[in-house]
C-alpha cells in the first residue's frame, strides 16, 4: 500500500510503498524554519512505526513553534520603579516596546540592538538583547557675582554634566 508523509511545508516527503501487514519506515525528522518537529501523526495521534499497514495512510508532520527570549538591558533604568521584564516571543512575531525607562541624571534616547536603533516591527527569529541608550543630562551653573568681575569680565556660566562638578 502506498504510504504518504506530509511534511506540512507544502511539499510531500517521498511516499513509501509498503506490503500488506508490513511496517512503514520512519523517514526521519523534517525541518521547518522557526519550528521544532514534534512527531508524525495519523488522524491526530502519534504514529507508531511498529504498526502494521493494512490500507493507504497519510502521516502528518506536527511541529511546535520556537519561542525566543527578548532581554531588555535597561542599563540601570527602570519603568515604574521596576526592572524591565524579558519577553517570550513566538518565531516570526514582534516584541512589544516596554516603554521608556527612567535613569536618574539621564534622558532615554532609544532601545538598540547591536548598536543600532531597534525597530519594534522587526520579526524575532532568535534570542536577542536590547539595550537602553541614554544621553547624560547637562545643567547650567550661573554665578551671581553681585556686580563683581574676574579680570574685568563677568563670570561666565558653566555647562556641567549630571553628577560632575563646576569649576
Amino acid at each position: 500500500f502506498p504510504t504518504r508523509r506530509s511534511s506540512d511545508l507544502g511539499k510531500d516527503v517521498a511516499p513509501q510503498t509498503v506490503d500488506y501487514n508490513q511496517t512503514a519506515t520512519n523517514p526521519g525528522t523534517p525541518v521547518k524554519t522557526g519550528y521544532t518537529f514534534k512527531e508524525w501523526q495519523l488522524d491526530g495521534k502519534k504514529y507508531d512505526f511498529t504498526a502494521k499497514v493494512t490500507s493507504d495512510i497519510e502521516l502528518k508532520a506536527v511541529y511546535e513553534i520556537n519561542t525566543y527570549t527578548v532581554t531588555f538591558n535597561a542599563d540601570g533604568g527602570t519603568i515604574d520603579g521596576e526592572d524591565v521584564a524579558d519577553q517570550t516571543v513566538d518565531y516570526n512575531q514582534t516584541a512589544t516596546n516596554p516603554g521608556v525607562p527612567v535613569k536618574t541624571g539621564y534622558t532615554f534616547k532609544e532601545w538598540q540592538l547591536d548598536g543600532k536603533k531597534y525597530d519594534f516591527t522587526t520579526k524575532v527569529t532568535a534570542d536577542i538583547t536590547l539595550k537602553a541608550v541614554y544621553e547624560i543630562n547637562t545643567y547650567t551653573v550661573t554665578f551671581d557675582a553681585d556686580g563683581g568681575t574676574i579680570d574685568g569680565k563677568d563670570v561666565a556660566p558653566q555647562t556641567v554634566d549630571y553628577n560632575q562638578t563646576a569649576t
